[in-house]
């Protein structure tokens, strides 16, 4: 017998006087109470379940150099709190975190309760002395990301004399030297030994620029 000679059933199955639920959309849960003369009654509970708020978390620059000063992140809906390693408010100073992948999250939470999470990631690099600005008009990379070779195509007129794929780190981890008789209007880079990760290839032409484009290696 239950508390007071009564005895309990929940529809679940459950012969407790209380249930612990979680379910995982709207549900109603009846309870039958019999008493100790064998007269039933029965009570509905419902649970309402609410969605997780769609919680986003961008960055204004996400592969920056150590000597970048600030990179503001923004989380919707606004409202939410900003958490990871150097960070003031929604700004993150690469110049104080060194080099490396720094992670970062933004936590909502709405007026039912619901909270949720957005994830970002930005990578610090030394950038080797170059800027991490994409000469995309004049270079293409592809496929980007690249499994186990990428093309590099210059447009027409461009020559390459030197050709180099750097970490973020600033470690030199391919070099191209290209003879003058050579076509450097098309070349392929081999990615087969290279590690996940992401990469600056530094491409030095014959007329004294310097074209820099970022390249993602997935396998």
């Amino acid at each position: 017998g239950g508390a007071g000679g009564f005895t309990y059933e929940w529809v679940t199955g459950n012969t407790t006087d209380t249930l612990t639920v979680d379910p995982s959309s709207n549900t109603t849960y009846t309870i039958y109470a019999t008493d100790n003369t064998g007269c039933i009654d029965s009570a509905e509970a419902n649970v309402t379940v609410n969605s997780l708020p769609l919680v986003l978390l961008n960055a204004e620059t996400y592969s920056v150099c150590t000597t970048d000063t600030s990179d503001t992140l923004a989380g919707s809906p606004s409202g939410g709190t900003y958490a990871g390693p150097n960070l003031t408010g929604n700004i993150f100073h690469p110049n104080l975190a060194g080099t490396g992948t720094f992670n970062f999250t933004y936590t909502y939470t709405d007026s039912a309760g619901c909270t949720a999470v957005g994830n970002q990631s930005i990578i610090v690099s030394i950038c080797t002395g170059i800027q991490t600005m994409l000469n995309s008009q004049r270079i293409a990379v592809y496929p980007n990301p690249a499994n186990s070779e990428f093309t590099v195509e210059l447009q027409s007129g461009d020559a390459a004399q030197l050709l180099q794929l750097y970490t973020v780190t600033g470690q030199l981890v391919y070099e191209h030297q290209y003879a003058s008789t050579e076509n450097s209007q098309l070349s392929f880079v081999n990615t087969q030994a290279l590690s996940n990760g992401v990469y600056f290839l530094k491409v030095a032409l014959k007329d004294g620029s310097t074209l820099v484009q970022k390249v993602d290696i997935v396998k």
